[in-house]
């Protein structure tokens, strides 16, 4: 469906008629207004009809200027009254369960002692989950990462596909040397809250202890405990 922001601005597409107009019937002040002092040249005269004699390759690049002009400036109309074109798209529905998987992408995460990586193997937990319908069928999942500091990789979403795409940004270290446990865990509860879900989950996945941050690891999970 398309539809016009400023669609009085379709006015515009009636100059070249109007201007085809006046120059047919020669109209008063217009026509006068339009006439411009020839110019003789030894092909033809500027602004008036081509003599009999002119040349075809002539006639030809007068119609396709006139032609052009036109096309542009119907463009240009148009363009000036803001086409939007718009698409109806059902709604995803909304999930009963939002759940946040918290990951620990601090340096240590990079330790082999877990196959490929203590990271890949986290990460491979989040897949695998995804995947078993019984688990996360229907559920909103989101991912938070954490190290010196806390961000939001993913909001809740119920397209899962979004969720495996954002877990490819996931590198140890990513976020600086320390593991801010506590403010993960607050970020997570953030965007929680502003979920639709009725229930609401924590997972959180980290191989160390709380080192850095305003934020202490029981504040976070009492408050969204008691929430």
């Amino acid at each position: 469906m398309i539809r016009f922001d400023h669609p009085v601005l379709l006015v515009l597409c009636l100059f070249p008629l109007g201007l085809s107009l006046a120059g047919k019937y020669r109209l008063g002040p217009l026509r006068q207004g339009l006439r411009r002092k020839g110019l003789a040249l030894p092909l033809d005269i500027w602004g008036a009809k081509p003599t009999p004699d002119a040349p075809a390759v002539l006639r030809l690049l007068l119609f396709l200027s006139y032609t052009g002009f036109l096309i542009a400036w119907l463009a240009l109309s148009v363009a000036a009254a803001g086409p939007v074109r718009i698409e109806r798209s059902r709604p995803m529905q909304r999930s009963d369960a939002d759940i946040m998987f918290v990951i620990d992408a601090s340096p240590s995460m990079a330790a082999m002692d877990m196959r490929p990586t203590r990271l890949d193997a986290a990460l491979e937990m989040v897949r695998s989950f995804m995947a078993d319908a019984d688990g996360a069928g229907g559920a909103s999942i989101g991912v938070v990462a954490f190290g010196a500091g806390a961000i939001l990789v993913c909001p809740p979403t119920p397209d899962h596909q979004i969720v495996l795409d954002r877990l490819g940004v996931f590198k140890p270290g990513m976020l600086g040397d320390g593991t801010a446990i506590g403010q993960g865990l607050a970020t997570a509860y953030r965007h929680l809250s502003a979920g639709y879900g009725r229930r609401k989950f924590m997972v959180l996945l980290t191989d160390g202890e709380d080192n850095v941050g305003g934020v202490h690891p029981l504040d976070a999970a009492s408050a969204f405990a008691a929430a």
